[in-house]
């Protein structure tokens, strides 16, 4: 399992405790509004990674190169997350 895959899992899994009121019987059938209140965690994160993308261009290329790798990953929990 890739580590975007499993990253994507856990927070739909813990999102599903949450919204499910910790009926962990019924947590499965609360998936979806688990995996949208996942999608907008890694949403906000996308938004303030490029924040900080706008703020060091052109300034510092390892900060940059971070933020994109980053943001790459963050890219790549978010289809994992669409695909559960």
């Amino acid at each position: 399992m890739s580590e975007a895959k499993r990253k994507a899992k856990e927070l739909v899994d813990r999102f599903k405790i949450i919204v499910a009121c910790g009926y962990l019987d019924a947590s499965e059938e609360f998936k979806d509004e688990a995996k949208q209140c996942a999608l907008v965690c890694v949403d906000e994160n996308i938004k303030i990674q490029n924040s900080w993308l706008r703020y060091f261009n052109n300034k510092d290329y390892i900060v940059t190169d971070a933020i994109i790798y980053k943001l790459n990953e963050l890219y790549d929990i978010e289809q994992e997350i669409n695909k559960l």
